[in-house]
C-alpha cells in the first residue's frame, strides 16, 4: 500500500510541476494563480499544499535542477582548466572560453525553459543572485591559479567579479530573448573572443601599471626571498611558493616580472638571487615589517594580529613618513629612559 501511495504521490507531484511550468511560461509569475493551476492539474488546493508551500516554492522546484547543475558543470570545467593551465596561468581565459562556452551553452539549451522561468518569472534578485554566484565561482578559481599575478591590488577581486558577472549575464541573454540555439552559437563565439582579448589586454595593462611603482605582491615576493636567503644558502621558486602559500605557477610568473625589472637574477640551477637594487628594496620592506610588528605588540596587540597588520602597513607608508615615525619613537623611548618612566 505504501509503495502504491508513493507512486500516486509522485504522479501528482510531476503533474503539478508540468502544469505549473506551462502556466508560468504562458502567464508569467504574477499572472499564474493557484486556483487555475489546481484546476488544470485536476487537484484541490489542499492537495497542492501537500506538495508545495506556495507557488514560489513550486517555481523554485522547477528551476533548482537547472541552476544547481549549471554551477556544478561550471566548477567541473574550471577544475579541468585549472589543471591544464597549471604551468601557465595567463592562458586560463583563452582555454576556458574556447573550450567551455560550447559546453555551457549546450547545458543552457537543455534546460532552456527552466532558465527562462527563473529569468522572466522569478523574483529579480533571485536571477541576479544566480548570475553573481557564477561570477564568484569563476573568480575563486582565478584566485587559486593567479595569486600574486592579477591580485596585487586590493580592488581587483571585486572588479573581476563584476566582469565575470557581465559575461554570464550576457551568456543568458540568449534565454531572455528566446534566441534559437544555432543563432546563439554564432553570437557567443565573438563574445568569447571579446572576453579572451579583453582579459589578455587587461593583464598587459596591469603589468605596465606595475612598472612605475612596485606592487604590494611583488614587494612581498622580494621580502620572502630575502627572509629565505637569510635562513638558507639556496632559494628556489618552490621554496617561495611554500613560504607564501602561493601556487608554483604564480611564483614563476612573479619571478619572471621581477627578473625583467632588474630586481632578481635566476641562475642556471634555478636558484633565486636578489640584485643589489632588489636587496635594497627587500630590506626596506622587511625593516618596516619588523618595526610595525614590534611596535604594535608593544601597544598590546596580539602577535598574530600585529603580524597581519604589519604586512599591510609596510606597503602603504612612504619612506619619509616611516623615517619620521621611527625617529619620533626613538626620541620618545630615549626621553622615557631619561626621566625614568
Amino acid at each position: 500500500m505504501k509503495s502504491i501511495a508513493r507512486k500516486e504521490f509522485d504522479i501528482v507531484h510531476k503533474t503539478i510541476m508540468e502544469v505549473g511550468k506551462r502556466q508560468f511560461l504562458e502567464k508569467g509569475y504574477e499572472g499564474a494563480n493557484l486556483r487555475d493551476l489546481c484546476k488544470a492539474a485536476d487537484i484541490t488546493t489542499s492537495t497542492f499544499y501537500c506538495h508545495f508551500g506556495d507557488k514560489h516554492t513550486l517555481l523554485f522546484a522547477l528551476v533548482k535542477e537547472a541552476t544547481v547543475g549549471f554551477e556544478q558543470l561550471l566548477r567541473s570545467c574550471l577544475n579541468e582548466i585549472t589543471g591544464m593551465v597549471d604551468e601557465c596561468p595567463e592562458n586560463f581565459y583563452t582555454e576556458h572560453y574556447r573550450r567551455d562556452i560550447p559546453l555551457l551553452l549546450d547545458y543552457i539549451y537543455r534546460y532552456f525553459d527552466s532558465f527562462k522561468l527563473l529569468a522572466l518569472c522569478g523574483q529579480r534578485n533571485e536571477w541576479k543572485d544566480f548570475i553573481r554566484r557564477l561570477a564568484i565561482v569563476e573568480t575563486e578559481y582565478v584566485k587559486k591559479i593567479s595569486a600574486g599575478v592579477w591580485f596585487s591590488k586590493p580592488f581587483l577581486e571585486e572588479m573581476m567579479v563584476f566582469i565575470h558577472y557581465s559575461f554570464y549575464a550576457g551568456l543568458f541573454e540568449t534565454v531572455i530573448h528566446n534566441i534559437p540555439k544555432i543563432k546563439a552559437e554564432s553570437i557567443v563565439k565573438p563574445l568569447a573572443v571579446y572576453q579572451i582579448k579583453g582579459w589578455n589586454r587587461f593583464a598587459e595593462e596591469m603589468e605596465v601599471m606595475g612598472l612605475g611603482e612596485l606592487g604590494k605582491s611583488q614587494e612581498d615576493y622580494l621580502e620572502a626571498i630575502l627572509v629565505l636567503q637569510n635562513q638558507h644558502s639556496e632559494v628556489l621558486s618552490v621554496d617561495v611558493a611554500r613560504h607564501m602559500n602561493f601556487s608554483k605557477p604564480s611564483v614563476c610568473h612573479a619571478v619572471k616580472q621581477l627578473k625583467g625589472k632588474g630586481f632578481l637574477d635566476v641562475y642556471e640551477d634555478g636558484s633565486l638571487h636578489l640584485t643589489e637594487e632588489g636587496r635594497k628594496l627587500a630590506e626596506g620592506v622587511y625593516e618596516r615589517h619588523r618595526f610595525f610588528t614590534e611596535y604594535l605588540m608593544e601597544m598590546g596587540v596580539s602577535a598574530k594580529q600585529a603580524e597581519e597588520d604589519a604586512c599591510k602597513m609596510e606597503h602603504i607608508i612612504s619612506e619619509e613618513s616611516f623615517r619620521a615615525l621611527k625617529m619620533g619613537l626613538k626620541k620618545e623611548r630615549r626621553d622615557r629612559k631619561t626621566h625614568g618612566d
